[in-house]
Parts: C-alpha cells; structure tokens; sequence
C-alpha cells in the first residue's frame, strides 16, 4: 500500500472535520447567543492551517474540539511531523470561542488577500453547532483583531511543543523583515 502525501491526508482531515457542516445559503447570526454547550464536544471545531510561503515557514494544521481534544498535523518546518494530540480543558475552549465572538469573527470578509507572491496563508475556521465560518488571511493581510486571534489558537493549543515555534517564528520575522526591506510599500504590517 502506497502512501499518500502529507498535504492530501491534511485535505482529508480538514475536510472530514469543516467541509459537509457548512450548508449554502445558511444564516449565520452573530453574538454570543452561538455559544453552545461545549460538554458534547461535537458543537464545538475550532481550526487553523498555516501554510508554506517562499521561505521556512512552519506548515500544519490544529483543530480543537469542544471537549478539550487538540489535533495536530504537521508537515514542514516544524519540530515534530505527522499527527499529535493534546488536551486542554473544556472551560478554555468556551473561553476561546467568546473570543472569536467578542472580535465578530462571522461579521468578517472570508478572504484578505495581499498583493505579495510567496506569503504564507492562515487559514482560521470555526464550528458552532451548525454555523460556520473560514476565513483566508494571504500574507498577514487581515486585520489586527484576526491576526491576534491567529495567535491565540496557538497559545491555547499549546503549538509550539510540536511546532518548536520560538525558532520557527524567529526565521520568519528575520525573513519578514529583509521583504520590508527589499519591498517596503508591500509590508506594512
């Protein structure tokens, strides 16, 4: 039996996780009234996918479920590849979905592109009972509130034990900073 590539397995699970609970034409209401009961667990998938860019940054993907089960798949430029698990408790789970209620997550566009090649792109994606949301940020063009959203599903998944981050983060700003130098109208984050 052959394998499969990393980034098709990472397809799959994203996929099996996000991609039927999404109807179209569906209403997606805003507020903390989508705060569901995280006791089932199932109510609840949080994701975020970072991927590749002209450079060594980090690729992979965590999923946090509501009952405090950490997924995570990594592919490139990470401490540790494949697939791990972790848990956090599931009063943090509540906590990081206020979060993304508190900043209005389904209020926003789902794409931010920017006019750069070779970016890295995050993807953030959230699962409240049967609302959905993903949204697309293309070379840290979304706006602050998304991107320090970004950052905190890694803080609460606890990342950086498999992505080993602190490095991973140190050669992405070093190369962030020569394209601000190189390109300095494009980089203005």
């Amino acid at each position: 039996m052959s394998k499969l590539p990393i980034h098709v397995v990472t397809a799959m699970i994203v996929y099996a996780l996000f991609g039927g609970s999404c109807a179209s034409g569906q209403s997606q209401r805003t507020g903390h009234d989508l705060l569901p009961d995280t006791a089932s667990g199932d109510s609840v998938v949080i994701g975020l996918e970072r991927t590749d860019c002209n450079g060594t940054c980090p690729v992979y993907t965590i999923v946090i479920h509501g009952s405090g089960l950490v997924e995570y798949f990594g592919e490139m430029f990470v401490k540790v590849k494949g697939y791990q698990t972790g848990e956090i408790p599931p009063d943090t789970v509540t906590k990081l979905v206020r979060e993304f209620l508190d900043i209005n997550y389904f209020a926003y566009s789902d794409d931010f592109p920017d006019g750069m090649t070779d970016m890295p792109t995050t993807f953030t994606s959230i699962k409240l009972g049967n609302n959905y949301k993903k949204i697309r940020d293309y070379g840290h063009a979304a706006p602050e509130a998304l991107r320090k959203l970004e950052q905190r599903i890694d803080e609460v998944a606890n990342t950086e034990q498999w992505t080993g981050a602190a490095e991973s983060e140190r050669r992405y700003h070093h190369w962030l900073d020569s394209m601000r130098i190189a390109r300095p109208d494009k980089f203005k984050h």
